[in-house]
Protein backbone atom coordinates (compact mmCIF):
# COMPACT_ATOMS: atom_id res chain seq x y z
CA UNK A 1 0.00 0.00 0.00
CA UNK A 2 1.12 3.48 -0.94
CA UNK A 3 1.04 5.78 2.32
CA UNK A 4 -0.31 9.31 1.42
CA UNK A 5 2.25 12.35 1.66
CA UNK A 6 1.00 15.23 4.00
CA UNK A 7 2.26 19.07 3.67
CA UNK A 8 0.71 21.11 6.14
CA UNK A 9 0.99 25.15 5.41
CA UNK A 10 0.02 27.89 7.94
CA UNK A 11 -0.11 31.49 6.76
CA UNK A 12 0.85 33.99 9.47
CA UNK A 13 1.31 37.53 9.92
CA UNK A 14 1.91 38.25 13.81
CA UNK A 15 4.40 35.10 14.04
CA UNK A 16 4.56 35.59 17.20
CA UNK A 17 3.43 33.84 20.63
CA UNK A 18 0.58 31.91 19.21
CA UNK A 19 2.61 30.84 15.81
CA UNK A 20 4.87 28.98 18.76
CA UNK A 21 2.31 27.37 20.50
CA UNK A 22 0.16 26.15 17.38
CA UNK A 23 3.70 24.56 16.08
CA UNK A 24 4.97 23.06 19.65
CA UNK A 25 1.51 21.36 19.78
CA UNK A 26 1.47 19.79 16.12
CA UNK A 27 5.09 18.29 16.78
CA UNK A 28 4.03 16.69 20.43
CA UNK A 29 0.82 15.21 18.15
CA UNK A 30 0.88 11.82 17.39
CA UNK A 31 2.01 10.85 13.65
CA UNK A 32 3.76 14.05 13.41
CA UNK A 33 6.58 11.58 12.07
CA UNK A 34 4.45 11.10 9.05
CA UNK A 35 4.25 14.74 7.88
CA UNK A 36 6.17 15.37 4.66
CA UNK A 37 7.15 18.75 6.03
CA UNK A 38 5.70 22.22 7.36
CA UNK A 39 5.93 25.50 5.46
CA UNK A 40 4.87 28.59 7.07
CA UNK A 41 3.85 31.84 4.95
CA UNK A 42 5.13 34.82 6.60
CA UNK A 43 3.10 37.58 5.75
CA UNK A 44 4.79 41.42 5.31
CA UNK A 45 7.06 40.30 8.28
CA UNK A 46 10.64 38.80 9.13
CA UNK A 47 10.33 36.04 11.58
CA UNK A 48 12.24 37.36 15.19
CA UNK A 49 15.57 34.85 15.93
CA UNK A 50 14.26 34.43 19.24
CA UNK A 51 10.59 33.06 17.66
CA UNK A 52 12.35 31.16 15.20
CA UNK A 53 14.79 28.89 17.89
CA UNK A 54 11.48 27.84 19.50
CA UNK A 55 9.73 26.95 16.28
CA UNK A 56 12.86 25.06 14.58
CA UNK A 57 12.50 21.73 13.55
CA UNK A 58 13.75 19.81 10.86
CA UNK A 59 10.39 19.59 8.93
CA UNK A 60 10.08 23.38 9.24
CA UNK A 61 10.60 25.61 6.34
CA UNK A 62 9.62 29.31 6.33
CA UNK A 63 8.73 31.65 3.39
CA UNK A 64 9.49 35.38 3.92
CA UNK A 65 7.28 37.44 1.74
CA UNK A 66 8.20 40.86 2.51
CA UNK A 67 4.79 42.33 1.28
CA UNK A 68 1.51 42.43 3.00
CA UNK A 69 -1.38 41.03 0.91
CA UNK A 70 -3.23 39.20 3.37
CA UNK A 71 -4.01 35.67 4.17
CA UNK A 72 -5.82 34.60 0.91
CA UNK A 73 -2.66 35.56 -0.86
CA UNK A 74 -0.22 33.53 1.40
CA UNK A 75 -2.66 30.62 0.89
CA UNK A 76 -2.06 30.57 -2.52
CA UNK A 77 2.08 31.02 -1.68
CA UNK A 78 1.91 27.80 0.35
CA UNK A 79 -0.09 25.98 -2.10
CA UNK A 80 2.46 26.82 -4.95
CA UNK A 81 5.16 25.61 -2.74
CA UNK A 82 3.71 21.98 -1.82
CA UNK A 83 3.87 18.85 -3.82
CA UNK A 84 2.49 16.37 -1.85
CA UNK A 85 -0.62 14.35 -2.31
CA UNK A 86 -2.64 16.74 0.47
CA UNK A 87 -1.81 20.04 1.91
CA UNK A 88 -3.55 21.02 5.51
CA UNK A 89 -4.27 24.39 5.91
CA UNK A 90 -3.71 25.38 9.60
CA UNK A 91 -4.23 28.57 11.27
CA UNK A 92 -1.34 30.33 13.48
CA UNK A 93 -3.60 30.20 16.53
CA UNK A 94 -5.12 26.77 16.87
CA UNK A 95 -4.01 23.82 18.81
CA UNK A 96 -4.32 20.62 17.01
CA UNK A 97 -5.77 17.81 18.93
CA UNK A 98 -3.24 15.15 20.26
CA UNK A 99 -4.73 12.14 17.77
CA UNK A 100 -6.00 14.51 15.06
CA UNK A 101 -3.29 13.39 12.93
CA UNK A 102 -3.55 9.80 13.20
CA UNK A 103 -7.40 9.94 12.79
CA UNK A 104 -6.98 12.05 9.42
CA UNK A 105 -3.91 9.68 8.00
CA UNK A 106 -6.35 6.73 8.93
CA UNK A 107 -8.98 8.53 6.02
CA UNK A 108 -6.09 9.98 3.39
CA UNK A 109 -4.80 6.15 3.26
CA UNK A 110 -8.13 4.66 2.72
CA UNK A 111 -10.31 7.06 0.71
CA UNK A 112 -10.22 9.48 -1.67
CA UNK A 113 -11.24 13.24 -0.91
CA UNK A 114 -10.75 16.40 -1.99
CA UNK A 115 -11.55 18.93 0.58
CA UNK A 116 -11.60 17.71 4.40
CA UNK A 117 -12.87 19.90 6.86
CA UNK A 118 -12.43 19.08 10.10
CA UNK A 119 -14.31 20.22 13.87
CA UNK A 120 -12.94 23.43 15.87
CA UNK A 121 -13.21 23.86 19.24
CA UNK A 122 -13.72 26.88 21.21
CA UNK A 123 -11.23 26.66 24.33
CA UNK A 124 -12.68 26.88 27.43
CA UNK A 125 -14.15 30.01 28.19
CA UNK A 126 -12.84 32.47 30.37
CA UNK A 127 -15.60 35.58 30.64
CA UNK A 128 -18.50 36.17 29.46
CA UNK A 129 -18.53 37.23 25.84
CA UNK A 130 -16.50 34.52 25.10
CA UNK A 131 -19.32 31.91 27.01
CA UNK A 132 -22.34 34.29 25.30
CA UNK A 133 -20.26 33.36 21.67
CA UNK A 134 -19.73 29.63 22.87
CA UNK A 135 -23.59 29.21 21.91
CA UNK A 136 -23.38 30.58 18.80
CA UNK A 137 -20.31 28.13 18.08
CA UNK A 138 -22.31 25.05 19.35
CA UNK A 139 -25.71 26.49 17.28
CA UNK A 140 -23.36 26.38 14.25
CA UNK A 141 -22.41 22.92 14.71
CA UNK A 142 -25.92 21.63 15.64
CA UNK A 143 -27.36 23.40 12.33
CA UNK A 144 -24.56 21.90 9.85
CA UNK A 145 -25.14 18.36 11.10
CA UNK A 146 -29.11 18.51 10.95
CA UNK A 147 -29.03 20.52 7.34
CA UNK A 148 -27.77 17.67 5.23
CA UNK A 149 -25.00 16.16 7.52
CA UNK A 150 -22.44 18.62 7.63
CA UNK A 151 -22.55 18.73 3.33
CA UNK A 152 -22.61 22.11 3.57
CA UNK A 153 -20.81 25.65 3.37
CA UNK A 154 -21.44 25.85 7.58
CA UNK A 155 -19.18 23.04 7.78
CA UNK A 156 -16.57 24.63 6.06
CA UNK A 157 -14.16 26.32 8.86
CA UNK A 158 -10.48 27.42 7.31
CA UNK A 159 -9.00 27.01 10.54
CA UNK A 160 -7.93 23.78 9.19
CA UNK A 161 -8.93 22.55 5.82
CA UNK A 162 -6.92 19.81 4.04
CA UNK A 163 -6.96 19.20 -0.14
CA UNK A 164 -5.81 16.79 -2.38
CA UNK A 165 -3.08 18.11 -4.65
CA UNK A 166 -5.73 17.04 -7.38
CA UNK A 167 -8.05 19.63 -6.30
CA UNK A 168 -5.43 22.35 -4.83
CA UNK A 169 -3.30 22.62 -8.54
CA UNK A 170 -6.33 23.35 -9.96
CA UNK A 171 -7.63 26.51 -7.33
CA UNK A 172 -6.36 29.73 -6.95
CA UNK A 173 -8.16 32.56 -4.53
CA UNK A 174 -8.29 35.96 -5.85
CA UNK A 175 -6.06 37.87 -3.66
CA UNK A 176 -8.52 40.54 -1.67
CA UNK A 177 -11.16 37.18 -0.53
CA UNK A 178 -11.45 37.22 3.14
CA UNK A 179 -14.17 34.20 3.34
CA UNK A 180 -11.23 32.16 1.60
CA UNK A 181 -13.05 28.80 3.48
CA UNK A 182 -16.17 29.07 1.62
CA UNK A 183 -14.29 30.30 -2.14
CA UNK A 184 -12.81 27.06 -1.59
CA UNK A 185 -15.81 25.12 -0.59
CA UNK A 186 -17.19 26.78 -3.73
CA UNK A 187 -15.02 25.75 -5.90
CA UNK A 188 -14.65 22.30 -5.26
CA UNK A 189 -18.14 21.83 -5.76
CA UNK A 190 -17.62 23.92 -9.01
CA UNK A 191 -15.58 21.17 -9.77
CA UNK A 192 -17.25 18.28 -9.30
CA UNK A 193 -15.06 16.90 -6.72
CA UNK A 194 -15.63 14.95 -3.34
CA UNK A 195 -15.98 16.80 0.33
CA UNK A 196 -16.10 15.52 3.55
CA UNK A 197 -16.33 16.16 7.42
CA UNK A 198 -14.11 14.81 10.01
CA UNK A 199 -15.63 14.57 13.45
CA UNK A 200 -12.64 13.54 15.16
CA UNK A 201 -9.88 15.35 13.36
CA UNK A 202 -9.95 18.90 15.54
CA UNK A 203 -8.51 22.21 16.45
CA UNK A 204 -9.19 24.30 19.78
CA UNK A 205 -9.28 28.06 19.53
CA UNK A 206 -9.66 31.67 21.34
CA UNK A 207 -13.04 33.12 20.80
CA UNK A 208 -13.11 36.48 20.55
CA UNK A 209 -12.80 38.07 24.25
CA UNK A 210 -14.60 41.27 23.57
CA UNK A 211 -17.43 42.37 21.90
CA UNK A 212 -15.50 44.44 19.58
CA UNK A 213 -13.46 41.75 18.57
CA UNK A 214 -16.65 39.52 17.94
CA UNK A 215 -18.63 42.59 15.94
CA UNK A 216 -15.56 42.33 13.56
CA UNK A 217 -15.29 39.16 12.90
CA UNK A 218 -19.24 38.44 12.38
CA UNK A 219 -18.98 41.16 9.84
CA UNK A 220 -16.53 39.39 7.67
CA UNK A 221 -18.89 36.64 7.33
CA UNK A 222 -21.79 38.88 6.45
CA UNK A 223 -19.50 39.34 3.44
CA UNK A 224 -19.30 36.40 2.42
CA UNK A 225 -22.34 35.68 0.50
CA UNK A 226 -21.76 39.14 -1.64
CA UNK A 227 -17.73 37.83 -2.19
CA UNK A 228 -17.91 34.19 -3.17
CA UNK A 229 -21.01 35.05 -5.55
CA UNK A 230 -19.08 37.42 -7.49
CA UNK A 231 -17.24 33.69 -8.74
CA UNK A 232 -19.74 31.57 -7.96
CA UNK A 233 -22.90 33.07 -9.10
CA UNK A 234 -24.76 29.60 -9.05
CA UNK A 235 -24.01 28.62 -5.60
CA UNK A 236 -26.32 31.61 -3.58
CA UNK A 237 -28.69 28.40 -2.18
CA UNK A 238 -26.15 27.40 -0.11
CA UNK A 239 -26.84 30.58 2.00
CA UNK A 240 -30.45 30.37 1.99
CA UNK A 241 -30.57 27.79 4.83
CA UNK A 242 -33.98 26.16 5.83
CA UNK A 243 -36.37 27.81 8.26
CA UNK A 244 -36.81 24.75 9.98
CA UNK A 245 -33.64 23.73 10.46
CA UNK A 246 -32.72 27.31 12.18
CA UNK A 247 -36.17 26.78 14.47
CA UNK A 248 -34.93 23.51 15.57
CA UNK A 249 -31.05 24.73 16.20
CA UNK A 250 -32.76 27.75 18.40
CA UNK A 251 -34.95 25.21 20.30
CA UNK A 252 -32.60 22.83 20.99
CA UNK A 253 -30.44 25.73 22.31
CA UNK A 254 -33.20 27.49 24.50
CA UNK A 255 -33.52 24.46 25.92
CA UNK A 256 -30.22 23.62 27.07
CA UNK A 257 -28.88 27.04 27.93
CA UNK A 258 -31.93 29.65 27.92
CA UNK A 259 -30.09 32.55 29.33
CA UNK A 260 -27.16 32.37 27.17
CA UNK A 261 -29.27 31.96 24.06
CA UNK A 262 -30.93 34.88 24.86
CA UNK A 263 -28.21 36.94 25.37
CA UNK A 264 -26.92 35.35 22.08
CA UNK A 265 -29.75 36.42 20.27
CA UNK A 266 -29.22 40.05 21.22
CA UNK A 267 -25.81 39.91 20.30
CA UNK A 268 -26.61 38.39 17.09
CA UNK A 269 -29.09 40.81 16.05
CA UNK A 270 -26.67 43.75 16.72
CA UNK A 271 -24.36 42.23 14.68
CA UNK A 272 -26.90 42.28 11.66
CA UNK A 273 -28.00 45.78 12.46
CA UNK A 274 -24.96 47.45 12.84
CA UNK A 275 -23.53 49.13 9.37
CA UNK A 276 -20.41 47.63 7.86
CA UNK A 277 -18.54 48.76 5.04
CA UNK A 278 -16.65 46.25 2.59
CA UNK A 279 -12.92 46.78 3.17
CA UNK A 280 -10.79 47.87 0.69
CA UNK A 281 -7.61 46.10 1.90
CA UNK A 282 -7.44 42.45 1.16
CA UNK A 283 -6.61 41.74 5.26
CA UNK A 284 -8.01 43.04 8.29
CA UNK A 285 -6.32 43.98 11.75
CA UNK A 286 -5.26 41.04 13.65
CA UNK A 287 -7.90 40.40 16.63
CA UNK A 288 -5.20 40.36 19.58
CA UNK A 289 -7.37 38.42 22.16
CA UNK A 290 -7.80 35.38 19.67
CA UNK A 291 -4.24 34.43 19.81
CA UNK A 292 -4.11 34.39 24.03
CA UNK A 293 -4.18 30.15 22.91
Amino acid sequence: MKYKTLTIGIPTYEAGESLVRTLTALYKAAKFLDVSKVLVAVDGKIISPHIQKRISNPKLQILNYKKREGQSARINSLIKNSTTDYLMLLNDDVLIEKNSLSNLFRVLNNERVDLISTRVKPLLQTNIVEKIISVGVEMNKYLSKAWNNYDNLLSCNGRMLILSKKFYEQVSIPSKIWNNDAYLFFACKSLSMSYKYLENVAVHYRSPQTFQEHFKQSSKFRFSKSENTRYFKNYTNHYRIPFRYKLITFTHSLKNRPLLTCLYSVLYLKSLTTPRKMPKLSYWDTDMTTKNI
